[in-house]
C-alpha cells in the first residue's frame, strides 16, 4: 500500500502550495448533535474513507486533469516500455483505496456548511486547536493540507508530477531504472494529491483536510457506521489523551430553541473537560423553513 510523509507531500506541492501549508490557528468541523457527543466525550475525531464523502468524484476529477496532462506530451514509443504499469490504468484502479480524510473549514459560521451539514438545525461548529490536531495526524502518520480549488493551480500541480514522471521515466534513465517503481511512485503521488483537488464549485468552504496513510482492513482503529444507503468506514484519531483538556471553540448553529442549545453546550463543554474560546452562537442569519 502507498505511504506518504508530510515532506513527501510538500515536495509533490513545492513552488505551488509550499508557503500554505501552515494551517490557521483554529480549524472548524461541522457535525450534528450525535457527532458532537462523540468527540467530546471521546475525544476522538472520525475520519470518512474518502469514497464516502458528499463528493463523489474526487478521484474521477483529478483523474481528468492527468489525462490532459499526459496528452499534452508526445512520449513515443518509449510509453510502451512501461504500459504495463500505467500509472493511469492504475490510479483508476486505486480510486477504491482505503485513504480516509477529515474535513475542517477555516470558517467557523458559514451558511452554506450550516445547511450541507447539521440540515435541520441542531449542528454544531467545532472549531479545533490546529497544533493538537496536528499532534493527532503525526501519531497516525498522515498530515494536514488545504484543498485546491484554482483550476490553474490544480493544472499547474498535475502537470508538476506529470513532467516529473515523464523526465524520470523517459529522459533520465539509467541501466538501474526500474519501471514499475517509478509508475507506482508517480500513481502514489497522485493518490494523494487527488484527495486536495476538489472542483472550484467548493471553494467558499475554504477546506483543509488530515489525509491518513492507506488503512488495512485489521487496523484496530478502523470502524463503521450506518447511513441511509451503506455502512461507512471510518477511522479514529485520538485527538489528546484522555486525561489532556480538548482546546475547542464551539459554535452553537441556527437553532430554534438556542437559549437552550446554548445551555446545553456550554454544560457539555465542561462535562467533557475541554477548555478554548469557549461556547458562541452564529452570527451569519439562517431560518428554518
Amino acid at each position: 500500500m502507498p505511504t506518504i510523509t508530510p515532506e513527501r507531500f510538500a515536495k509533490i506541492v513545492e513552488g505551488v502550495l509550499a508557503d500554505r501549508l501552515k494551517p490557521p490557528p483554529r480549524l472548524y468541523h461541522y457535525t450534528s448533535q450525535e457527532g458532537l457527543l462523540g468527540i467530546l466525550s471521546s475525544k476522538t475525531l472520525w475520519a470518512t474513507r474518502i469514497q464516502y464523502l458528499n463528493d463523489s468524484t474526487e478521484f474521477s476529477y483529478t483523474l481528468a486533469l492527468l489525462k490532459k496532462a499526459f496528452d499534452l506530451h508526445v512520449v513515443g514509443q518509449l510509453w510502451a516500455k512501461v504500459i504495463t504499469h500505467s500509472p493511469l490504468r492504475a490510479l483508476d484502479h486505486l480510486r477504491s483505496h482505503p485513504i480516509h480524510v477529515a474535513c475542517f473549514s477555516e470558517k467557523q459560521d458559514d451558511l452554506s456548511q450550516w445547511r450541507g451539514y447539521c440540515p435541520g438545525g441542531g449542528g454544531f461548529s467545532v472549531g479545533f486547536d490546529s497544533d493538537q490536531l496536528g499532534k493527532a495526524a503525526d501519531s497516525r502518520h498522515a498530515f494536514i493540507a488545504p484543498c485546491v480549488y484554482d483550476p490553474d493551480l490544480q493544472s499547474h500541480l498535475v502537470k508538476q508530477l506529470v513532467d516529473g514522471f515523464i523526465k524520470e521515466g523517459f529522459t533520465e534513465r539509467d541501466k538501474d531504472f526500474d519501471a514499475k517503481k517509478v509508475s507506482w511512485d508517480f500513481t502514489m503521488d497522485c493518490i494523494f494529491l487527488a484527495c486536495v483537488l476538489k472542483h472550484p464549485s467548493f471553494k467558499d468552504e475554504q477546506e483543509w483536510r488530515i489525509v491518513s496513510q492507506s488503512i488495512p482492513p485489521t487496523d484496530p482503529q478502523l470502524g463503521f457506521r450506518k447511513s441511509r444507503t451503506a455502512l461507512i468506514p471510518h477511522l479514529r484519531f485520538e485527538l489528546t489523551e484522555p486525561q489532556v483538556p480538548l482546546n475547542v471553540h464551539l459554535v452553537v448553529g441556527p437553532n430554534p430553541e438556542m437559549e437552550l442549545a446554548l445551555e446545553s453546550a456550554t454544560s457539555l463543554f465542561a462535562a467533557t473537560n475541554c477548555t478554548g474560546p469557549a461556547v458562541s452562537t452564529p452570527v451569519v442569519p439562517y431560518r428554518q423553513l
